[in-house]
């Protein structure tokens, strides 16, 4: 952790998940930088490659 938050737009969290099969919670966590795996760097990735924005703290 302690990359920062990734911003992604209004409904983008929800196509994420439905895109890589996983919970709205999940990607939640993983663009507010709570969890450190496999999923989260992968779900992190994919929402900066469709437009999300690194905030760092």
């Amino acid at each position: 952790m302690g990359k920062g938050k990734i911003l992604v737009e209004f409904g983008e969290g929800r196509r994420i998940a439905k895109l890589i099969g996983c919970t709205e919670k999940t990607v939640s966590l993983a663009l507010n930088d709570k969890r450190e795996t496999a999923l989260s760097e992968r779900i992190r990735k994919i929402a900066i490659l469709r437009g999300g924005i690194l905030k760092s703290k």
